[in-house]
């Protein structure tokens, strides 16, 4: 499954942390109980090889928009319509 996948909805998306259960709770972004992802927390679910989920996020590192360089600060300011025109550009 690919990232733009997971993140479907903006539903299933989250700006902080790693993912969460339906009850709101900070669950391991892999387990069967997570319904919603950061960008960082749906690349390990997605990626669980740390040399592909290196390249998943340099690949969309490369893609982010000025004045951003990072990831996660794009992921906390950004609307989910941008976030996931930016997860399909990537093609992760």
């Amino acid at each position: 499954m690919k990232v733009h996948n997971l993140l479907s909805s903006e539903e299933r998306w989250m700006r902080n942390g790693g993912a969460q259960s339906e009850a709101g709770f900070t669950v391991d972004p892999a387990s069967d109980s997570a319904v919603r992802w950061s960008v960082f927390g749906a690349l390990h679910r997605c990626y669980p090889s740390t040399s592909d989920r290196l390249h998943a996020l340099l690949t969309i590192q490369d893609c982010l928009p000025a004045p951003f360089t990072a990831v996660r600060a794009f992921n906390r300011v950004c609307s989910y319509s941008t976030l996931r025109a930016l997860l399909l550009r990537a093609k992760v």
